[in-house]
């Protein structure tokens, strides 16, 4: 057609798309916490509770602070993220060394009946 898109539909078109990328990678990040939260069990919730209060005050600063189109907002999913890495990991070790504790004993007890 050889019509000249206007730079504010560029520009529109352009912060839409980093939107609907942030939007995304929240509802991603909610939900690996969540999944998270769940995975821990009951006798390892308040050994784990610094680092879920880690992940949820890194929450509680975008919820409060940032804006959308806030230059915040990279420096807040760097920060949950990073939060989130750190309790998904404990979270797994703490599990690890519970499950091999408990398959040690199990062994135990049966090599006792032998």
């Amino acid at each position: 057609m050889g019509l000249e898109v206007p730079k504010q539909a560029l520009a529109l078109l352009n912060m839409e798309r980093k939107l609907q990328d942030s939007h995304l990678r929240l509802k991603t990040n909610l939900e690996e916490y969540e999944s998270t939260c769940v995975s821990i069990r009951d006798d390892l919730s308040s050994l784990l509770a610094s680092k879920v209060k880690n992940v949820e005050v890194a929450l509680r600063f975008g919820s409060l602070l940032v804006t959308w189109p806030s230059f915040h907002l990279d420096k807040f999913f760097d920060d949950v993220e990073s939060a989130l890495t750190e309790l998904k990991h404990v979270v797994h070790k703490a599990q690890h060394i519970c499950k091999a504790h408990i398959d040690d004993v199990l062994k135990e007890i049966s090599d006792c009946g032998d």
